[in-house]
Formats: structure tokens, sequence, C-alpha cells
């Protein structure tokens, strides 16, 4: 009787472990479907497309836009000088670079009057990284998106 109790319990143990084996690999299964459909492509520029926030000027909105190619970004709100702002062309000519896995170009500073070279680090749909290089020195600035505003899942609600 001991060896038939015995073949049972691990009869149930075997059981038991096939069933937790199979959860686990539903559960990865399901990860990885939903990580490949919240996945952002690097470089695919419909992921940059829309209205954008710099965290540090809560005032300012860039829409970020294609042309031939090459994304670029414009103030389309200022909330504290909409008369000089509006229009600003702020990112120029950003290409995909492959080697490093950014997006390149020429970023305007208002503040200085002049452009400096940068760099667009896609974090995911909701944010990315603007690297901004004066000579030696660099700075980075995490970017949001604003609410609604993805191009290339529709036409973006206005600024408000």
């Amino acid at each position: 009787m001991s060896v038939i109790t015995a073949r049972n319990q691990v009869l149930k143990s075997w059981q038991h472990m096939i069933k937790t084996l199979r959860m686990l690999f539903v559960s990865m299964a399901l990860c990885s479907v939903f990580n490949v459909a919240g996945a952002t492509e690097p470089n695919d520029a419909s992921q940059l497309l829309g209205y954008w926030q710099p965290e540090n000027d809560p005032d300012v909105i860039v829409t970020i836009s294609q042309s031939e190619g090459r994304l670029q970004g414009h103030v389309s709100d200022h909330r504290v000088r909409p008369d000089e702002a509006i229009g600003v062309h702020t990112l120029h000519d950003f290409n995909f670079n492959a080697e490093t896995n950014r997006w390149t170009g020429r970023v305007y500073s208002a503040k200085r009057d002049k452009s400096f070279d940068g760099s667009i680090q896609l974090e995911n749909v909701d944010e990315f990284k603007l690297e901004v290089r004066l000579g030696f020195l660099k700075r980075t600035v995490n970017w949001q998106r604003m609410p609604g505003s993805n191009f290339h899942h529709g036409t973006p609600p206005e600024a408000q």
C-alpha cells in the first residue's frame, strides 16, 4: 500500500509540475505578443511624429513632422511668449543613424540664437531623450508626448 501511495504522490507532483510549466509557457507567449505589439522600432519615424513637450520647459509644445524622409520640429504652442516662439523651427534634418541607433540632426537654441548637433534616443512611444552637444559638453533633456498626439495613429488634436 505504501508503494502505491508513494507512486500516486509522485504522479500528482509530476502533474502539478506539468500544469505549472504550461502556465509558464502561456505567460511567456503572452508577454512576447504584448511586447511585440508595444515595441518601438527606433528607425521608424512615425514613432516620433506628434506633439511633444520638453520636461525642462512645460510652457512649450513642439510639433515633430516628417518632410522628405527627415524629421523636423517647430514650436506649435508657447504659453508665455506665443508671438515670439510659435513657428520657430527647433529640430532640423534629423535622420536615422544605424550605427548609433539614434536620430541625428541640428537643434536650434533660441536663447543662444545658434544651432547645435543633437541626437534623439527613442525610449518608448511616449518618451525620448534629446542630447545636445555644445563642443565637448553635452546636455540631455527628456521629452514627453502630449496625450492623443500620435500622428501615425490618426490626425492629432489641436494643441491646447
